[in-house]
């Protein structure tokens, strides 16, 4: 038996995505789901979709997105840049499922990828975890809130206190979103470092790692809400966000999101703010624009290794919010290669200890 893990032509794409609709494709059209594919394509770069055969014979598929991306080796503590990527749409076509056909092409994969000298991988998880286990990914806890509908009402009738300093607001669209991500890129790298200064005690962690939010990421997770708009004959989004500014015009606290309108939920990409005060607006300005698109949920991921969403846990239960732990789906799992110091070009398995920072599934793609 021989085993090849190729890149798949654009046709071979369409054909996948098709052959894999009844997954993941309603409430679309088969036509319209492929067409989100190729809408939400045309805003990333580093795509590729690729194919497992068994001598000559198609039998798995998936697709991955690279990603600008860093680390830190704790021994010398410099931040490289380097590149990850990101799997999605794994699918067995399902008269060979049960064979063992995807956990060959996740090994070929993390073989491929190491050889491209990328530093991580990641996927999340809606199967048992121990299927990507065995391939060598490890996994991290998988930890979020929810606003439900039912909390909506309650939370909105809240008052901020009068307290701190005046500011204004400002609605994150597509004509003023650019500063704010250049803002967020370096919040991050500091953040990450602060991490990493923190946690220099634990001796089982030798590298960190992460991703920078981009761009791309922002384009795809709008361009995605845009497209089922479209389709399902909703409201066209416009507002991606709440930027809370001092007067005198610098940045103070803000909110990314993206409208899921497959699952009706809002998703909150960023969350930064620096008082109890100013987290109870950026709350309230959530659940409103979930009011407008009759979203009965606004989904927050959340980890204590995170310069994604910076708050203070304590100021949830005060607003009848807690963190749960997720167990079946969305379960981040990671594999990691980086030289094993900054003058050697030998590969090595960090998966196991290294810790992964912004490990929240909307820093994806």
């Amino acid at each position: 038996m021989t085993y090849e893990l190729r890149q798949s032509t654009w046709e071979e794409f369409c054909k996948n995505t098709n052959d894999n609709y009844l997954e993941w494709g309603a409430p679309l059209t088969p036509e319209q789901y492929l067409q989100r594919e190729i809408d939400t394509k045309e805003v990333v770069h580093g795509h590729r979709g690729w194919i497992l055969t068994l001598d000559g014979q198609a039998v798995a598929s998936c697709e991955t997105y690279s990603n600008t991306s860093f680390y830190i080796r704790k021994s010398d503590k410099k931040l490289t840049e380097g590149i990850s990527e990101s799997v999605a749409s794994v699918f067995v076509e399902p008269q060979f499922r049960g064979k063992g056909y995807a956990t060959k092409m996740m090994i070929l994969l993390n073989q491929k990828f190491q050889s491209e000298k990328r530093i991580f991988c990641d996927l999340y998880s809606d199967v048992d975890p121990k299927v990507y286990e065995k391939c060598g990914w490890h996994q991290f806890p998988a930890k979020s809130f929810y606003i439900n509908e039912t909390d909506y009402e309650r939370l909105l009738q809240l008052k901020p206190s009068s307290t701190g300093l005046l500011r204004t607001t400002e609605t994150i669209t597509h004509q003023n979103y650019e500063p704010l991500l250049e803002h967020e890129k370096q919040k991050t790298i500091q953040m990450f470092n602060n991490i990493v200064q923190k946690e220099d005690t634990d001796s089982s962690i030798q590298y960190y790692f992460g991703k920078i939010f981009s761009k791309e990421n922002f384009l795809w997770n709008t361009t995605n809400g845009k497209v089922y708009a479209r389709y399902l004959n909703l409201p066209t989004p416009v507002n991606f966000g709440m930027l809370l500014k001092c007067n005198e015009g610098s940045m103070k606290s803000y909110v990314l999101w993206n409208h899921d309108l497959k699952d009706l939920q809002l998703n909150i990409l960023k969350f930064f703010c620096k008082s109890q005060e100013e987290f109870l607006i950026l709350i309230q300005s959530c659940i409103e624009e979930a009011k407008k698109f009759n979203m009965p949920q606004v989904t927050i991921w959340y980890d204590s290794h995170t310069t994604s969403y910076h708050f203070d846990p304590l100021w949830l239960e005060p607003l009848g919010l807690k963190i749960t732990t997720r167990v079946k789906s969305s379960i981040p799992m990671v594999s990691s290669w980086v030289p094993l110091d900054p003058n050697s070009d030998q590969i090595v398995d960090t998966t196991k200890s290294g810790q992964w920072i912004n490990i929240e599934k909307f820093n994806w793609v």
